[in-house]
């Protein structure tokens, strides 16, 4: 945890604990104030100028709004196949990334969405939206997500590249049968590398896993503990094609759409892939196969029921195995200490369960722990810049009187962090203006 104290009456602030170090991987001018003779290709009509691009304070996987996007999105002619904006900045950056949102009129819809993007840069020259140049782009074929609906997400470069004028031009696919362009865009530097680190199998043997908790046990025979209480290598066959009595977890009966698992660990741990064997009696059971496993984890608190918010990973299971040990990448890590696990399927008429489960990870404490690393009070909003040390979730929290035990999220949902660094505002008038003068801010991992 890091606090950082403001007094409101002067305009850096002051951190009660945090060292002072180069910075690593930020928006570069998150208000956008920095992006300057911004020109596109096109522009469908006025209240969808590009300007559009640059005028939102947002973090990484952040939302930008809901609803019609009139007003806060560039949006092109229908015609245009190939959006292309060009824009200078205030300086020379050496850049590791592209930060941007797709646009969304009111529902999703795929053919708005740009697929890819390629980018030319220049130190020097400034470069014409009329058309991309005729030169190699120094960034070619950035693929973007088009499952997403309008999030604020990272896209990082092969390598890096320096310049202040910049030329993007996104490509919109072959159908290309709505209206491109974008929310939001920002440009990101100083990107470290993925935090690195050998994934391995945390305790192979299963003792570290501790405090287990299952929804509910077939008989005597299927504890959860099963769970826990073989050394396997991926690709093992748990039990060999004999009973699995003794020797896996199975739920009762009567709960048999869904089984839950929470257990927690020695300390926090950044987690990069799952191990896990379904259950199998004596011979296949289709039945018996869990579908789907959705995730929950905490670094500080323990998980004994079903949070409310979603999942932090959901992983689809293989359902034609045995009982194979078999390795489930997560598409991004997760960190914590504690861990709550939901295994279901569409067909409740098993026995779902399983034979063998370990998380691979790394200590969380190899990658250092979040910080609140500047706060900035304006006029109408506190800007602060967290920094986080890998990606996962983290909330805010902030107080007027540190004796006091209660803490008020700034946001109500956790923040989602994908780089290491995250810039958040408060807009809050209690802190704008706070009784007694000032306001305490924490960052925690969840």
């Amino acid at each position: 945890m890091r606090l950082l104290e403001m007094n409101p009456s002067r305009t850096l602030l002051t951190a009660l604990a945090f060292a002072t170090q180069l910075l690593p991987g930020r928006i570069i001018s998150p208000d956008g104030s920095a992006y300057t003779n911004v020109t596109a290709n096109s522009v469908l009509r006025s209240e969808y100028d590009v300007e559009n691009l640059f005028d939102q304070y947002l973090t990484v996987n952040q939302d930008p709004g809901s609803g019609n996007d009139s007003g806060r999105a560039w949006a092109t002619n229908a015609s245009v196949s190939t959006p292309i904006v060009s824009f200078e900045l205030d300086a020379v950056y050496d850049v590791d990334a592209l930060a941007y949102a797709q646009r969304q009129y009111l529902d999703y819809n795929e053919n708005d969405k740009c697929t890819s993007v390629n980018i030319w840069v220049s130190e020097t020259t400034p470069f014409s939206s009329a058309s991309a140049p005729a030169t190699t782009p120094q960034v070619s074929n950035l693929l973007l997500q088009t499952d997403v609906t309008d999030l604020f997400k990272l896209y990082r470069f092969p390598s890096s590249v320096r310049g202040r004028y910049f030329l993007l031009e996104f490509n919109r696919g072959p159908s290309a049968g709505g209206i491109g362009g974008g929310t939001e865009l920002r440009l990101v530097t100083s990107l470290p590398d993925e935090v690195s680190g050998t994934p391995e199998v945390i305790s192979p043997d299963g003792s570290l896993y501790t405090n287990l908790q299952a929804n509910s046990s077939l008989n005597a025979q299927y504890g959860v503990e099963n769970l826990f209480d073989q050394e396997l290598t991926v690709g093992d066959d748990a039990t060999s094609g004999t009973s699995d009595s003794g020797s896996a977890w199975a739920i009762a009966e009567s709960d048999g759409e869904e089984g839950w698992v929470s257990f927690e660990l020695d300390r926090s741990y950044q987690i990069t892939a799952l191990h896990y064997a379904q259950r199998q009696f004596s011979f296949y059971n289709f039945d018996d196969k869990a579908r789907t496993l959705e995730i929950w984890s905490s670094s500080n608190v323990p998980i004994t029921e079903q949070p409310s918010r979603a999942a932090d990973r959901t992983l689809t299971l293989n359902e034609n195995s045995t009982d194979l040990y078999l390795e489930y990448t997560l598409d991004s890590p997760i960190t914590g200490r504690y861990f709550f696990l939901r295994f279901s399927t569409p067909n409740p008429d098993g026995h779902l369960g399983g034979a063998e489960l370990r998380l691979v990870g790394y200590p969380a404490a190899l990658v250092g722990a979040p910080r609140i690393s500047s706060v900035h009070k304006g006029d109408d909003a506190i800007d602060l810049e967290l920094d986080v040390p890998y990606p996962g979730l983290y909330r805010v929290q902030f107080t007027h009187d540190l004796s006091s035990p209660s803490w008020t999220d700034l946001h109500d949902d956790d923040v989602e962090a994908q780089f290491p660094i995250i810039n958040l505002q408060d807009t809050l008038s209690d802190n704008l203006n706070p009784v007694g003068g000032k306001v305490f801010y924490r960052i925690q991992s969840r």
